[in-house]
């Protein structure tokens, strides 16, 4: 290629490394993600009562929602002993459809879970701690500056086979992007309900935890470049073509 344009400032390293010509031109979720909303705002559009809200966000995928939401179900029953008084909302992406979730249905209607579908960023925005899958989702929590807690699992081949060929010592976008652990990770044999919960546990009860977690988070957008990440990569494209 002529030109890598990347979204990710921690990219251009690596490219530079292989001699590539790359710019970093920021990702274009700077601009698509500006919370809009207080949290009570937010609630009161999606119909949820005022109080303390957990986000369950188990991927957009057919077989993350298979294997990551009874996890999150687990949990959400752990904390209940807990917090009885907790709702919980989970939104349903735009690759899924209702009918994905419907054997999982009795286990949610029994946790009263609001599915919302179509709306996720105002599920972001309603939520006091968001329990989610590692994906791009985290980094649309962070950009709100939602404290989370992320985990995954994959399926046991799967696994071993990435984890003889990739080392990385964080996996959430919200960690990757600084550079070192803002949010914790629970991943493969570590992603319990358990150990979930506690984590959970403590965003909402220890203060400031929760909120240096947040200043981190808020950290984020900065990094990312200063928007009109679209229109720099139209600039470099004109600029390839005109040499100006």
């Amino acid at each position: 290629v002529d030109q890598m344009a990347v979204i990710f400032p921690f990219e251009v390293e690596l490219y530079e490394k292989a001699n590539a010509p790359v710019r970093f031109t920021g990702h274009p979720l700077v601009d698509e993600i500006n919370p809009d909303k207080t949290t009570q705002q937010a609630r009161e559009v999606l119909n949820l009562a005022d109080k303390t809200t957990i986000g369950l966000f188990p991927g957009s995928r057919l077989n993350e929602i298979e294997r990551l939401l009874p996890i999150l179900i687990k949990t959400a029953h752990l904390l209940r002993k807990t917090k009885p008084d907790l709702q919980y909302v989970l939104p349903i992406a735009s690759s899924l459809h209702r009918d994905d979730l419907a054997p999982f249905e009795q286990a949610l209607n029994e946790l009263n879970v609001s599915m919302i579908e179509n709306n996720t960023h105002d599920v972001i925005q309603a939520c006091d701690c968001i329990i989610v899958a590692s994906g791009t989702a985290t980094l649309e929590i962070g950009l709100m500056k939602k404290p989370m807690v992320i985990f995954h699992k994959l399926a046991a081949l799967s696994y071993f086979i990435i984890r003889s060929l990739v080392h990385l010592p964080h996996v959430g976008l919200v960690n990757i992007v600084p550079g070192k652990e803002v949010v914790k990770e629970f991943l493969q044999y570590d992603a319990t309900p358990e150990k979930i919960s506690q984590e959970t546990l403590r965003i909402l009860d220890d203060k400031n935890y929760n909120q240096k977690m947040r200043d981190e988070l808020a950290k984020l957008r900065k990094l990312l470049g200063t928007g009109g990440g679209s229109k720099n990569v139209a600039a470099l494209a004109f600029e390839m073509l005109t040499g100006n």
